[in-house]
C-alpha cells in the first residue's frame, strides 16, 4: 500500500481578527479574567490555530475565543491596533449553527468547562439526552438556562440526574407546585425520594409539601440537621428523607386522610423506614 494523506474538512486561512463573531448560542460566555491571564504570558509561536466557521460573511469562533481576546489584549499593550491584525486559523466553510456547536463541544471533551454551560451547547448540537431533558422541562412551564428568573432551572447536572433515575418528570412537578424554586439540592433529593417510591400520588404529596410550614427553607435546615446525623453525609439522600419524613408526619397527624401512595405501591407509612428501608440515613 502506497503513503496517503488524510484530509481535514478545514483550511488554514488567514482571518481578520475583526471579522470574528461569538455566538452567544454556541459558544461559553467570555470569561474576561481568564483571558488577561493568557495575555499576561502569551507567547504567538505557542498559540495553537484557533478553529472558526465561515458562515453569512463572518467567521465565528468554535474553539480559542479566550486565547484570540487575549492577543487583542495583547496587541493593544504592544501599542498595535488589533483590528488591523490578521491570523492564520482552521476554518471550516458554511456549518450551520448547531454543527459549531457540536464541534466545539467534541473540541473541549478534555478542557474544563461548566456543566451548565456544556448543556446548553449540547442543546444548541442537538444531542439526544440534553434535548430529551429539555422537552420534559419544557413541557413542564419551564426552563433550562443560566437566567436569574422564577421559571429557569440552572442546574443542569441535578436534572440529569433525575433524568437517569427516570423520575424528572415528578420531580419538576413538586418542586414547581410546593415550593416554586428549583435548587439543585431540591431536585437531587426529590429524585431520591422518587425513585424509592415510584408509585407516589404527584398531587397530593404537592399539597402535603405546599402546607408544610417553613417552605423549602425549613425542609433544607431540617436536611442539614439530618446531615449531620448521618454516617455517609449526603445532601440529596438528607433531602429526601426529610422529604418524605415530612409526608409520614402529615398523614400520621391525620392533617390528609387521603393515601398518598396509588394502589400499585405499598403504603409508605408502614413500610418505608429510615435505617432499614428506603432511606438509609444512619
Amino acid at each position: 500500500m502506497k503513503p496517503f494523506r488524510i484530509y481535514r474538512n478545514s483550511k488554514r486561512v488567514w482571518v481578520s481578527l475583526s471579522d470574528m463573531r461569538i455566538s452567544e448560542r454556541a459558544q461559553r460566555q467570555l470569561n474576561v479574567k481568564r483571558s488577561l491571564q493568557i495575555a499576561a504570558v502569551l507567547d504567538i509561536n505557542a498559540l495553537s490555530y484557533p478553529t472558526l466557521n465561515h458562515r453569512g460573511g463572518h467567521y465565528w469562533i468554535i474553539n480559542a475565543m479566550h486565547r484570540l481576546e487575549a492577543l487583542k489584549q495583547w496587541l493593544t499593550e504592544q501599542g498595535k491596533d488589533w483590528t488591523l491584525a490578521s491570523i492564520e486559523c482552521e476554518v471550516f466553510e458554511g456549518l450551520s449553527e448547531k454543527e459549531e456547536a457540536d464541534l466545539f463541544d467534541k473540541l473541549n471533551t478534555m478542557t474544563p468547562v461548566n456543566t451548565d454551560v456544556r448543556f446548553s451547547i449540547q442543546v444548541v448540537a442537538e444531542r439526544p439526552k440534553p434535548m430529551a431533558i429539555t422537552a420534559i422541562v419544557e413541557a413542564a412551564g419551564l426552563r433550562v438556562g443560566r437566567v436569574k428568573a422564577p421559571e429557569y432551572i440552572q442546574s443542569s447536572s441535578a436534572l440529569r440526574r433525575a433524568n437517569e433515575l427516570g423520575v424528572l418528570e415528578p420531580v419538576l412537578s413538586v418542586c414547581r407546585d410546593a415550593y416554586g424554586v428549583f435548587p439543585a439540592n431540591l431536585i437531587r433529593g426529590a429524585a431520591e425520594f422518587f425513585y424509592r417510591f415510584d408509585a407516589v400520588d404527584v398531587e397530593i404529596v404537592s399539597s402535603i409539601l405546599a402546607n408544610a410550614p417553613g417552605g423549602w427553607n425549613g425542609l433544607n435546615n431540617r436536611a442539614d440537621a439530618q446531615l449531620l446525623r448521618m454516617k455517609k453525609r449526603n445532601k440529596p439522600i438528607a433531602v429526601g428523607y426529610v422529604l418524605w419524613d415530612t409526608l409520614r408526619r402529615a398523614c400520621k397527624l391525620g392533617a390528609f386522610e387521603v393515601d398518598f401512595v396509588k394502589e400499585r405501591s405499598a403504603d409508605l407509612v408502614e413500610h418505608a423506614t429510615p435505617t432499614a428501608g428506603a432511606f438509609n440515613v444512619s
